[in-house]
């Protein structure tokens, strides 16, 4: 079963200071802010190298702008391959 992705603040308004604190482990990693600035960046990183491929095979092949649209093509394929997998991590219960 899917877990939802919460975005929620607890209210911790009425609650005493010693039942403040993390949720209980559910065992499995938890999607943070962090993670989801882990996947943009993979994602980033995968065009920026497809980009910089191919325009350095263009200038050797001199088949512009070939080559550069190719390579984002497979950094933007490859980027959402990456962010799928590590999204599936964090729903599988």
């Amino acid at each position: 079963m899917r877990r939802p992705l919460s975005w929620s603040v607890p209210d911790t308004r009425n609650r005493l200071p010693e039942q403040i604190g993390d949720p209980p482990d559910s065992g499995g990693p938890s999607l943070t802010l962090g993670g989801l600035v882990g996947i943009g960046f993979a994602n980033a990183v995968c065009v920026a190298a497809g980009l910089v491929l191919g325009h350095l095979l263009d200038g050797w092949l001199g088949t512009a702008p070939v080559m550069v649209l190719l390579g984002i093509g497979l950094g933007l394929a490859l980027g959402a391959v990456g962010s799928v997998m590590e999204i599936r991590r964090y729903l599988q219960d």
